[in-house]
């Protein structure tokens, strides 16, 4: 398994990853949730789409260390695709096999 040579993590780990769903409409989501399975650091973006996926726009950015449901309010945009992307997740540590939840409305 190829490493990091600076810090020890495999390739993979280092390279950002995602999760992302087409909405099949244009929707005002007013939050996401997100569940990880273990505790970590895992850093991740939200983003969203307006024009069928082709571009997207970062909404949010943050961490997290804790296993805990995190819950990110939006400002109510309209959007029809949403997309979450892991620029850091911990080694060996997996988001959880679960879809994030997500609340809106149709526009």
């Amino acid at each position: 398994m190829a490493t990091h040579a600076l810090i020890g993590l495999p390739r993979q780990m280092l390279r950002p990853q995602w999760w992302e769903s087409d909405l099949e409409g244009v929707y005002v989501l007013s939050a996401v949730t997100l569940r990880f399975a273990n505790p970590g650091g895992y850093s991740y973006e939200i983003q969203t789409s307006t024009d069928d996926r082709v571009t997207w726009h970062t909404v949010c950015m943050a961490m997290c260390n804790s296993p805990d449901a995190v819950t990110v309010r939006s400002q109510g945009t309209g959007t029809s695709g949403i997309r979450i992307v892991f620029n850091r997740t911990p080694e060996a540590l997996r988001l959880a096999r679960r879809s994030p939840g997500t609340r809106g409305s149709p526009q």
